[in-house]
């Protein structure tokens, strides 16, 4: 019932506006103020980190620690926990590299 009111007022009033909410436009087919302050603040490009990255950020961190804590065995514990750092940083980058040579994993 609502339906055929609405398409009855968008043909006797001119005003194409059959799929379009009565809340979010006026009846001359123009967009609320609102609406439009709130489509300038929503951002088109929103990226993520792809998992690839984090895989191999999370894999070689780990890896670096490993190795560390059986090479570094009588060495500090806070000298492990750099190298795991060290590693998770370089294999953030190797995980871009990775990701823009052949793509993501899944």
């Amino acid at each position: 019932m609502a339906l055929g009111i609405h398409i009855a007022y968008s043909y006797t009033y001119g005003a194409n506006n059959l799929y379009r909410s009565p809340t979010q436009y006026h009846g001359n087919g123009e967009v609320n103020m609102s609406e439009k302050s709130l489509s300038k603040n929503i951002k088109k490009d929103h990226k993520e980190i792809p998992f690839v990255v984090w895989l191999w950020a999370m894999g070689l961190g780990f890896l670096s620690y490993l190795v560390a804590r059986v090479a570094l065995y009588t060495a500090p514990h806070p000298f492990h926990w750099a190298s795991g750092a060290v590693g998770a940083v370089l294999g953030f980058f190797v995980g871009w590299l990775w990701y823009r040579w052949k793509g993501d994993v899944i």
